[in-house]
């Protein structure tokens, strides 16, 4: 029955906050408020017959401005889209109305044309038995705190909209709070500021004073219902990153659920104390306070029992992750626990502010709820300097925890970086042969000066798709190592009567060099128009994903399409370095596959399928007599350069990059060369770009975590070659492979890495939980309680 009720509360909310018949009555509700405004405007002017019905006026317009307020801020439906923030000039001009209007505020009693001195003895609590000098010295008291608290407010709102941020649809939402939050002090600070100058009956007091009473109340309650409202995202993303490990009873238990029907319950609070303030005017003209502060003190008693079993379940709600994290952070040896710490970090932060928002809301509503079952207290000081006060302070803590946690006002939390001084060390330990060889740095530079331009590319890719050159060619099955042994190859042997070969690359540009702007970092085994489509989508700058890309190259006319977009954008002549085309493969592989394995090795397995195509068919091989040079021969072979070739590019080249197209299998960081290729660039901090097939990067919503294991344990002493000689010669070039692999993980997870995700705003909880729940699952250890 409970999870009945939640589930009602849950999709009644839902249907309200999202169906588009909703909105279109949303909308006639804003029209139907702008023209009461003129009608009651007009009304008031021409009978202006007695006070109550001006008090009235004046408090329908209060509550108007804050119905308009809470329906053009607070959003319907999923806060999941992507909102872009305004241009600099307009966050500028806001920020200057922000701080234009805190000024107006707080000189407001010097600049009323009723002010002449602070000895008004008025309140607009007229009955609370002060005069003389203690009245004076209380309405300054209360006029200061509503300063304060407004100055403090201004400058965290200040901040936030003139902070730039990734587009995030929850964020803005959040920085429209805090300006909410803003007016509602503003205008408390002006009401207060009336208590200090001129005659009470006086027009400008009373219109001041009635309307910005109920503005301010009304937004209060608004507030309310916004900051609960970006709770309960909150705790739903939480939700949904842990909804694999949660039980029916727990999801019971869920903050989340509890929240609908408190952020309904709200919405009725409102519109019952719209219906107290109606009939406010009566009760005071009768001077019975009870009769407009009872109903509010009986919701807000119904408020209070609801929130404190929330804050109570909202804490609790973190006690699983944060458990498991620290188990996982504590764990000696273990190779993610630089994540777990991070994410061990950001959970703790977000559930403290989380639970200090929702503690002093409940104590606000508890002083509201003392303060109107014994209406005395509040006409005593002490009583009303606590409500005061009370108020103040949530207003203050609202506004600044939920800029802390859009992470305006903090540090941006990243990834745990390992030290860079011990690996450079490492590094400097094992001098490169460029250092100390002529011959090695002029082939160095030689290979650096192969690249082509991307219309060569699309040109060759053209004739893969017409058949012309390689028949056999399939754009969803041909791999870039099916491309070089049936195209690359036949295209760049040289013709009758020479019997050598050359590199692509070397073909395509008449042998003149051509230094590229970008290094293509990429595996064999990836698909080769996945190779095409990331370095096209690297060159349109469109995305980082190049899934949509591939559909459009897979097909002629398509392959037109992205030309004629390549040319508009003129990036034709970019210019890129692929091993595949930038290699001499007659200088290497062409004649053959290299030594088999030993039968039944898992060696043997990956030597068989290189040696065939997507179809299981044996690739041909090339009988040219250019000469062969591998690890026997290090200065003439092409193969063992590609880490100097990085280092002396990034020194001649403007503007260098390594773009790494990442496989569907993220093979290209098991790749011992790949993995030197990506070291040394992140050493050099040369500009990386990752370029994936799609957006799924370590997405913990999948349950196949396989690839998570495979980059959080990924060792260089596990990483493959094609030659077993290669990867001895790398490993020999790693004197201290432990701070390696350290630097290793850096390179992928860590603040530059290649797989960061820059979480700001309201993504840092999700991708904290998605961490908890991928760090954890990936360690059974963590899971079970067992020691290691």
């Amino acid at each position: 029955m409970a999870q009945g009720f939640y589930s009602s509360c849950r999709h009644m909310a839902n249907f309200s906050l999202t169906k588009p018949r909703y909105r279109r009555a949303r909308h006639v509700i804003e029209a139907t408020v702008v023209s009461s405004w003129v009608a009651v405007l007009v009304a008031a002017s021409v009978t202006g017959k007695g006070e109550v019905l001006n008090d009235a006026v004046r408090d329908w317009l209060g509550l108007s401005m804050a119905i308009l307020i809470a329906s053009a801020g607070i959003p319907e439906g999923n806060l999941g889209g992507a909102e872009s923030p305004p241009t600099r000039r307009f966050r500028v001009a806001w920020a200057s109305a922000l701080f234009m209007g805190t000024t107006v505020g707080l000189f407001y009693p010097w600049l009323s044309r009723e002010a002449k001195d602070f000895t008004c003895s008025y309140w607009y609590h007229q009955d609370i038995p002060m005069w003389g000098e203690e009245k004076r010295r209380f309405n300054l008291g209360v006029f200061w705190a509503d300063c304060c608290m407004g100055v403090f407010v201004a400058a965290v709102a200040i901040t936030c909209v003139l902070r730039a941020h990734p587009p995030s649809s929850f964020t803005r939402c959040a920085v429209r709070f805090i300006c909410s939050i803003w007016l509602e002090c503003i205008v408390w600070m002006l009401v207060a500021g009336q208590s200090l100058c001129g005659d009470p009956l006086h027009e400008e007091m009373l219109f001041v004073r009635s309307v910005g009473r109920s503005l301010a109340m009304f937004l209060n309650g608004t507030n309310l219902v916004w900051v609960s409202m970006l709770i309960l995202r909150r705790m739903k993303a939480l939700d949904m990153a842990l909804k694999t490990s949660m039980s029916p009873r727990r999801r019971l238990r869920s903050s989340s659920n509890w929240m609908w029907p408190l952020l309904v319950g709200f919405g009725l609070m409102n519109l019952t104390q719209f219906a107290a303030v109606m009939s406010a005017t009566f009760a005071l003209q009768h001077n019975s306070y009870a009769a407009y502060q009872l109903p509010g003190a009986i919701l807000h008693t119904v408020t209070d029992v609801c929130l404190i079993p929330l804050t109570v379940l909202l804490w609790y709600h973190f006690k699983k992750p944060l458990h498991l994290l620290q188990t996982e952070a504590e764990a000696a040896g273990a190779i993610p626990s630089s994540e777990a710490k991070w994410a061990l970090q950001n959970l703790k932060h977000e559930r403290n502010m989380i639970v200090l928002t929702m503690a002093l809301s409940t104590l606000d509503i508890t002083v509201r709820c003392a303060l109107g079952f014994f209406p005395h207290l509040q006409k005593a000081l002490p009583g009303f300097m606590v409500y005061i006060c009370a108020w103040d302070t949530r207003n203050c803590t609202d506004a600044a925890t939920i800029a802390a946690l859009c992470g305006f006002v903090t540090a941006k939390a990243g990834n745990k970086a390992h030290s860079m001084q011990k690996y450079d060390q490492v590094l400097d330990a094992a001098p490169h042969p460029a250092s100390v060889n002529p011959e090695w740095a002029a082939k160095v530079e030689e290979l650096a000066g192969r690249g082509f331009r991307l219309e060569n590319l699309l040109d060759f890719t053209e004739s893969l798709l017409d058949g012309s050159i390689m028949p056999s060619f399939n754009p969803e099955k041909s791999t870039t190592n099916d491309v070089v042994r049936q195209a690359i190859i036949p295209q760049s042997r040289d013709k009758p009567p020479l019997t050598g070969g050359k590199a692509m690359a070397t073909v395509w540009s008449g042998g003149e060099p051509v230094w590229p702007e970008r290094m293509v970092t990429h595996s064999w085994a990836n698909l080769f128009l996945h190779l095409v489509a990331a370095v096209t989508a690297d060159a349109l700058e469109v995305s980082n994903y190049f899934e949509d890309m591939v559909r459009e190259l897979s097909t002629l006319e398509g392959l037109r399409q992205v030309r004629q977009k390549l040319g508009i954008a003129d990036r034709l002549g970019l210019c890129y370095w692929v091993c595949a085309f930038s290699v001499n493969q007659h200088a290497g592989i062409c004649a053959g596959f290299g030594q088999p394995p030993p039968r039944g090795s898992p060696d043997r397995i990956e030597w068989d399928r290189k040696r065939k195509d997507s179809d299981g068919r044996e690739h041909p091989t090339c009988s040219c007599r250019e000469p062969k040079y591998f690890s026997d021969s290090p200065v003439e072979c092409e193969m063992n350069k590609f880490d100097d070739m990085i280092e002396f590019l990034s020194s001649e080249v403007s503007g260098f990059k390594q773009l790494v197209a990442v496989d569907r299998e993220y093979a290209v960081f098991t790749r011992a060369w790949c993995v030197a290729e990506l070291h040394r660039a992140h050493e050099m901090r040369v500009t990386q770009k990752v370029c994936l097939h799609m957006n799924r990067v370590l997405d913990v919503d999948a349950d196949d975590l396989s690839v998570y294991k495979k980059l959080a344990t990924l060792t260089v002493t596990a990483c493959q070659a094609s030659r077993p000689q290669d990867k001895e010669e790398i490993l020999n070039r790693i004197p201290d492979k432990q701070v390696f692999d350290e630097q290793l993980q850096e390179v992928i997870f860590g603040s530059r890495g290649l797989l960061r995700r820059q979480f700001e705003g309201f993504g840092v909880l999700e991708a904290a939980a998605r961490t908890a729940f991928r760090v954890t699952r990936a360690q059974p250890a963590a899971l079970t309680g067992r020691s290691r």
